[in-house]
């Protein structure tokens, strides 16, 4: 069953972007599992989704319904996000190769494509399993994890990449940032990969981050990108992982890497260039949405970025 969400006009921000239409029309997000299954994280980027899209204009439907992969369906969606899906079967988190198939024909003809957290979980091969398409476009296998607050910086060759600057414009530069969240170890090293671009890397070394000698990897990426060779109209498919969406989402930067990891993959310049209030009304304040940790709420900073924090049931609050 899919659920839909849509933005309302109240207080809705429109994003000029060089004048030119957003791509970043609909997306699906998908939670799909077969494994262990994290609800409270799930609802919490569900609830994520849900406010960018009332704060940026755009129809966020969410599905756990593997039935959703036919070429039909998914060509209405500019975006498809897998929210922490995983499988128990050491293959991917799709029932038939039908329905892998279906999501292949549409990234090969110019779909998006984000991917968070526990969702490389599903391509971890086992002994009696054989490697699938789905397994290699993932570029990397998930491994043990390990929880903490690790420090995070941008990677050199992304802000080398003048294709990027949008894409990771809006952290910091030249600096680290601390997020907390289940960090993977990932087999083989993205970075091998010639097409892959590393976006952000973690510092093994992070006080917080107490990750085991067996499970460090030297180099550690946490989210990466690349895109496919066009198809014979010029499309080109997008991909972007990240590592981030298993612990809260009410942390420095995360609302923000996820909006431009959307409009990255859905074809658009990931930094809106202004924000424009509706003539009909003030500029947006804030946006709520009820997940599972409490109250997420988006408000929109003068920058034009979104700035999230979870406001408990309590009452207490926290994020920017």
């Amino acid at each position: 069953m899919i659920k839909v969400f849509v933005w309302g006009i109240v207080c809705a921000a429109a994003i000029v972007s060089a004048g030119a239409e957003s791509h970043l029309r609909r997306i699906l997000v998908y939670s799909h599992s077969e494994g262990f299954i994290g609800s409270t994280s799930i609802a919490n980027v569900n609830a994520l989704m849900d406010s960018l899209g009332r704060a940026y204009p755009f129809r966020t439907d969410t599905s756990s319904d593997t039935g959703v992969f036919t070429l039909a369906n998914l060509k209405q969606f500019d975006v498809v996000v897998f929210n922490n899906c995983s499988s128990n079967r050491g293959l991917s988190p799709f029932v038939t190769a039908k329905h892998e198939e279906a999501f292949r024909k549409y990234m090969e003809q110019g779909g998006g494509f984000f991917a968070t957290a526990l969702t490389m979980e599903g391509t971890y091969l086992d002994s009696n399993a054989s490697r699938t398409w789905y397994s290699d476009f993932m570029i990397a296998t998930e491994r043990p994890r390990t929880p903490g607050i690790a420090r995070i910086k941008v990677d050199s060759s992304a802000a080398r990449n003048s294709e990027l600057a949008d894409l990771i414009g809006s952290l910091p530069q030249d600096t680290t940032w601390e997020w907390e969240d289940n960090w993977y170890t990932f087999t083989p090293n993205p970075r091998s990969d010639p097409k892959v671009t590393i976006l952000l890397t973690a510092d093994e070394g992070s006080p917080q981050w107490r990750i085991p000698d067996e499970q460090k990897m030297g180099d550690h990426p946490v989210s990466w990108c690349y895109k496919f060779p066009p198809d014979a109209s010029g499309k080109q498919g997008r991909f972007l992982y990240t590592n981030v969406g298993w612990m809260p989402l009410n942390r420095p930067y995360k609302a923000r890497h996820f909006l431009n990891a959307l409009r990255w993959v859905a074809g658009d310049s990931p930094v809106p260039n202004a924000i424009a209030p509706k003539a009909a009304g003030p500029a947006p304040a804030c946006y709520r949405v009820q997940g599972r940790d409490g109250v997420l709420k988006i408000f929109l900073g003068q920058d034009g970025y979104p700035h999230a924090g979870f406001f408990t049931l309590l009452g207490r609050s926290g994020g920017t």
